[in-house]
């Protein structure tokens, strides 16, 4: 049976004068929290006065705001406030951490009020809003977002709104996508006499299922909004920290091939889903029911698991002793060995992840802890080598017929434009690297692969339909980026590379388009002969052979020689996530389309170098030229200078 919690809460417009009647409903109902927006009135002088306390509970407010929010919490209940820059940055916002009854995990509550009146400050208010959902969502498991957001043009019950796509509705509306949120009030929640009816307080969580019931209550005194009593589904939480994640080792996928077969999936794109997005939003949405059905929960609070905790912190204290015993005797020998010292250390050097190294802002020099601090510097130190997109030239809008004169006069191979076809797709599904971490939608590699039969068909369509409309679904567009480091120190944000998760189908789809641009350039020898970097039948160790084989002809001539090596060189931190940043140029790092587009770039490199030979391994790039005199010297001298144009 589900655990209830109850959660009540309203906007109050000035709570003090309705404080009776709030504080009967609040004896009479005991809910676990109790949430009040706009407590403050429209106008006064001392903030504190108007936050009175209510027995049994211990009250939370933020009296510096300008309308003021306050978190009543049961006196049973442990909690904490949660104290962070970015929370600061809303103008009315209060997040508290709460432990749930009789269950070791803790849920965020986090409460809005978001003004209907615009000023200065309001976009970017209402940015940090989004910011703060976007890091709340990736501190938190468990958590509730509630309040008064002012967004009577939303249509909840078609989840849309009739504004532009650059309106702060629709920003709002793609943030709940993007972190996969459901809002849960669909009908108004403000109305008096002959007002208006709007929708303004919104109720989110992770999940549907997250929330049991929602009561309408009458209104509070002379407020024009409606009381919410909120119980929420604490069941899942006995699952620990980890409760969404999914055992795909013990899923059953044969009731799952069952499930997907039973949909006929094909037709419902084909009739009543007939964009990119649309059609992709439909197969996410039955492989996510497929997901829930058949593929159970990791079960951490059974005795599997409760044995094998016990087993591996008895494995970790026997390696920690040994590896003390180790240490000691290392440090003993480090006098008359201390290359041995030396070489553990730099074995064992600590690979921080960007959560656990310590960061200085660098306009402001202060110390920056919080992950999500964190996460929004990495955002913009990735995001400030991007170029703004040029307008495309004469020149670049011929780009096919360039690349058809590319080829020698007879083109051997011609650039095959048609569809795809259901075997390339199926093809690629069943060789998927079932090693892989998930993709940005939650879908592993080893699930795909375990229904390729039955999705390869859809997913054939939506690759063609895309082709057609010369559109992707909004969704391949998006990537989560992690920090990985590259060298240097590691409190410098520059010292790190975003790398890039997508969405495992945006990747099928690039690897045929990658198949093809390969088989055309290798079928019309249009690669230059001295790039070896991932192509077939060529390595690393290729481009080493005839590199030695030069260098081994001029040292048996006894020709002196010069050579010069080139190497071209150019967000989730712990639990917290930023908020999501426009990509304005080149492709996500690790993607299939970046090698291609990066040879593509350097191929007539080569061509460029008229005196030395050159060998090239991806971008990895070296020449050498014969030096017997001066001559020689300034005609490697011009190879150099020619890379530089």
């Amino acid at each position: 049976m589900s655990e209830k919690f109850l959660v009540t809460y309203t906007n109050a417009d000035c709570l003090s004068s309705k404080w009776e009647e709030f504080s009967e409903l609040i004896k009479q109902r005991k809910p676990h929290l109790v949430v009040v927006t706009e407590v403050l009135p429209k106008h006064f002088s001392d903030p504190s006065i108007f936050f009175q306390p209510l027995p049994q509970y211990n009250l939370v407010s933020n009296n510096s705001a300008k309308r003021g929010i306050c978190i009543y919490i049961h006196c049973s209940i442990k909690f904490s406030v949660v104290f962070d820059s970015l929370v600061d940055s809303v103008s009315e916002c209060l997040l508290v951490d709460v432990k749930l009854p009789y269950h070791s995990t803790y849920m965020c509550i986090a409460a809005f009020y978001r003004s209907p009146t615009v000023n200065l400050s309001s976009p970017v208010n209402n940015a940090n809003i989004l910011a703060c959902m976007s890091c709340l969502v990736g501190r938190s498991s468990k958590f509730l977002i509630l309040g008064d957001f002012n967004l009577p043009l939303i249509d909840w019950s078609a989840h849309s709104t009739s504004l532009s796509t650059s309106s702060y509705e629709q920003q709002f509306l793609d943030r709940l996508d993007d972190l996969y949120l459901y809002q849960h009030i669909v009908r108004p929640t403000r109305a008096r006499n002959d007002a208006i009816q709007s929708i303004l307080d919104l109720v989110i969580t992770k999940s549907i299922d997250d929330i049991l019931n929602v009561d309408f209550r009458p209104l509070l005194g002379k407020s024009d909004h409606v009381v919410l009593d909120i119980y929420m589904n604490i069941d899942a939480q006995q699952r620990g920290f980890e409760f969404y994640r999914h055992d795909y080792a013990k899923a059953d996928y044969e009731s799952m091939r069952q499930f997907i077969s039973s949909i006929n999936i094909i037709y419902e794109l084909k009739n009543n889903h007939v964009s990119p997005d649309a059609a992709f939003d439909f197969v996410k949405k039955v492989l996510r029911e497929s997901r829930d059905k058949f593929v159970p929960l990791l079960q951490e609070d059974s005795g599997e698991w409760h044995a094998y905790s016990l087993a591996k912190n008895k494995v970790t204290r026997l390696l920690r002793a040994n590896r003390e015993e180790l240490e000691s005797r290392i440090i003993h020998s480090s006098t008359a060995s201390p290359k041995i010292f030396w070489k553990y250390v730099n074995r064992n050097k600590p690979n921080l992840a960007p959560s656990s190294s310590t960061f200085t802002h660098q306009d402001t020099h202060q110390k920056i802890d919080s992950d999500s601090e964190k996460a929004l510097i990495f955002n913009q130190s990735f995001s400030s080598v991007f170029v703004k997109k040029q307008p495309i030239n004469s020149n670049e809008a011929n780009f096919a017929s360039q690349l058809e004169s590319i080829a020698s006069p007879d083109i051997l191979v011609p650039f095959d434009d048609s569809g795809f076809s259901l075997t390339e797709v199926y093809t690629i599904l069943i060789k998927l690297d079932t090693s892989k971490a998930p993709d940005i939608d939650g879908f592993p590699n080893i699930m795909i692969r375990q229904i390729a039969h039955e999705i390869a068909e859809s997913l054939t369509y939506i690759f063609n339909l895309s082709l057609a409309h010369g559109l992707c679904p909004s969704g391949w567009k998006k990537a989560l980026v992690k920090p990985l480091h590259k060298s240097g120190s590691r409190s410098d944000f520059k010292n790190y590379r975003p790398i890039s998760t997508t969405s495992i189908f945006c990747r099928v789809m690039v690897k045929l388009i990658v198949s093809r641009v390969q088989k055309y350039f290798d079928g019309n020898h249009l690669w230059n002969p001295a790039q070896h970097g991932f192509r077939k039948n060529r390595s690393c160790n290729t481009q080493l052979l005839e590199v030695i084989l030069d260098f081994q002809r001029f040292a048996d001539l006894a020709i002196p020689f010069d050579c010069i090596y080139i190497d071209f060189s150019k967000v989730v931190v712990g639990e917290a996530m930023s908020s999501s940043i426009d990509v304005l140029s080149g492709v996500p790092q690790g993607s299939y389309l970046g090698p291609i587009l990066f040879y593509l770039f350097i191929n007539d490199l080569p061509s460029s170098v008229q005196h030395s030979t050159v060998k090239m391994f991806a971008d990895d790039v070296k020449f050498y030229l014969p030096v017997r005199d001066q001559n020689d010297v300034q005609l490697l001298q011009e190879d150099l200078d020619s890379l530089t144009y």
